[in-house]
């Protein structure tokens, strides 16, 4: 036997032991429960809510144009603009 004896050779961490082995199995599961939430909704939030501002603004566009508010030169020009600013369109 060693110089602690048989059995105070693996008491030193005991409970100390015990709760970090606790934490690091809660935090794991906790990761992987944090991205199997976020697997598969597809795109990110705020590339959904730019590409959902494109399309309003085109259409708000389109609309403008239909009506004869602006010219086809400023209809081009904008939709051009808005398709720089939402590259989705």
């Amino acid at each position: 036997m060693g110089v602690l004896g048989g059995c105070a050779a693996g008491a030193g961490w005991g409970l100390l032991g015990l709760a970090l082995t606790l934490v690091f199995w809660v935090g794991v599961i906790g990761l992987l429960a944090s991205r199997a939430r976020g697997f598969g909704r597809g795109a990110p939030a705020a590339a959904r809510t730019r590409a959902a501002g494109g399309d309003r603004a085109l259409a708000t566009l389109r609309e403008r144009y239909a009506r004869g508010e602006i010219d086809h030169g400023e209809f081009e020009e904008r939709r051009r603009a808005l398709a720089d600013q939402f590259p989705a369109l």
